[in-house]
């Protein structure tokens, strides 16, 4: 290996050495791109999701929700409101949510309602 080093050119060195950095470099990429990196934005999504002000803002999107389909009278609209109300609940542990009972009731019929409805695609 020695030999082979002494006998190549200057821009033949440089040419392997840029080449190496080049890989060494690719590697650092990738492996933040698509292991480190994703890792990452996964831990800290958790984290927001658990926290308090997440849990709240939910808490607030359900109750308006719920107030806008307790006040409409058309049954279309308050399906479509339902169904927001039932995807919505369904990314979240609703156990674990602190509402307002009829803020619960309006979730749980909106679960089931959907549920039941069968062309919820």
């Amino acid at each position: 290996m020695r030999q082979f080093w002494r006998d190549i050119g200057t821009g033949a060195k440089y040419l392997i050495v840029f080449t190496a950095v080049l890989f060494v470099l690719g590697g650092v990429f990738f492996g933040y791109r698509y292991v480190f990196g994703p890792a990452y934005v996964d831990q800290q999504r958790r984290e927001f999701e658990q926290s308090a002000t997440h849990r709240r803002a939910v808490v607030q999107e359900l109750t308006a929700n719920c107030a806008e389909a307790a006040k409409t009278k058309d049954p279309e609209t308050k399906k479509a409101i339902m169904t927001v109300i039932a995807e919505r609940a369904s990314l979240e542990d609703i156990d674990s949510l602190q509402m307002p009972q009829s803020v619960r009731i309006c979730v749980d019929e909106a679960i089931n309602q959907y549920v039941g409805s069968g062309d919820n695609d």
